[in-house]
């Protein structure tokens, strides 16, 4: 198995409580001839300080952002790199000192901030599994939203994955990075010549270098422990060939 960057899984809560009222008025209530219920309520949010609660509303998002600042915003939540811990433990101190500043002041609202931190170590097996079905499922998403044309969400998983290879050590992370690359400018292509000058996908398909998208996800295929990962790893050209033709079916099925 390879190795991951040490670092921690952060959940964080931020809450504003107080400040205003949610009033709820039943206006029907029916039974059905299946034998349920069928209800209609209408529901009144009561602010009871207008500008406290914007306030509160702009201290909390800022109190946050100073937490995810420090971390990379992964599918499994924020992830704080070992080598950024002092940075995150700083910005959680600015955050409940701007919290408790709000507090002192406010009459009606509060401003709870929570943050849990769970170790991952750089050799946690089950981490770097979950890391590394991750990647495969990024590394599909990619290819899909490729063959649909979807640049959002070709952008969206590249980001993801771009994150998350930062968790990885270098050798991992230069084929993400080379993956990223190459979905951005896949989504780039399709944006121009798809999209804009309303060019057939079937005829953009094959013009586009997605080969990195699928050396990456054989990357992080399967293995039962890290002896056999060295033995199932494939020689550079054969992993290479592998992808282009993988590439091609691809085509080939949207075609």
């Amino acid at each position: 198995m390879y190795p991951i960057k040490p670092g921690f899984l952060v959940s964080v809560k931020t809450e504003v409580v107080g400040g205003c009222q949610y009033l709820r008025q039943d206006v029907r209530k029916e039974h059905t001839e299946e034998g349920g219920v069928e209800q209609q309520w209408v529901t009144t949010k009561r602010i009871i300080d207008e500008a406290e609660y914007d306030k509160a509303g702009k201290v909390r998002s800022r109190a946050r952002s100073e937490i995810a600042r420090r971390c990379l915003e992964t599918p499994f939540g924020l992830v704080c790199r070992e080598d950024r811990i002092e940075e995150l433990r700083q910005a959680i101190k600015l955050a409940q000192l701007l919290a408790q500043e709000f507090n002192l002041e406010a009459r009606y609202s509060q401003i709870s901030i929570n943050v849990l931190m769970g170790r991952i170590a750089s050799d946690d097996v089950e981490a770097a599994e979950r890391i590394a079905e991750e990647m495969r499922n990024l590394a599909a998403e990619i290819t899909q939203a490729v063959k649909s044309a979807d640049v959002k969400a070709i952008r969206k998983a590249s980001d993801q994955a771009k994150a998350m290879g930062q968790m990885l050590d270098e050798a991992q992370q230069i084929k993400v990075n080379d993956a990223v690359k190459a979905a951005k400018a896949a989504a780039t292509r399709i944006n121009k010549d798809v999209i804009k000058a309303n060019k057939d996908l079937e005829a953009i398909l094959p013009k586009l270098d997605l080969s990195p998208i699928n050396t990456m996800r054989l990357a992080f295929l399967d293995v039962e422990d890290g002896a056999e990962c060295e033995k199932a790893e494939l020689p550079k050209g054969d992993l290479q060939r592998a992808a282009a033709i993988e590439l091609e079916e691809e085509v080939e099925e949207v075609a």
